[in-house]
């Protein structure tokens, strides 16, 4: 099973675990079982459009997704998928 991990920042936010399993297949597929469960983290993850808010970065095996493909992306079997807010400023 591919394990997921939040900032300690956006789970504790959107108040659920900041680190879990997720099912293989794309991003999205495996998120919508964690949207089941917390229905906050969808809302903060996800756009009106259900794309993913321009505010976030993901990791997946250490390497940065897309970010118009992130939610598309297939997760491995034994991937590690880390999310979280993106970092900006100067």
């Amino acid at each position: 099973m591919a394990k997921i991990e939040f900032s300690l920042q956006l789970a504790s936010h959107v108040d659920c675990p900041a680190s879990g399993e997720l099912q293989p297949g794309s991003l999205r597929e495996g998120l919508n079982h964690w949207f089941e469960q917390y229905p906050n983290l969808a809302d903060y993850l996800l756009d009106d459009d259900g794309q993913l808010r321009g505010h976030l970065s993901v990791f997946i095996d250490g390497e940065m997704a897309v970010q118009a493909e992130a939610l598309d992306a297939q997760v491995a079997d034994e991937a590690d998928v880390f999310v979280m807010q993106a970092i900006s400023g100067g």
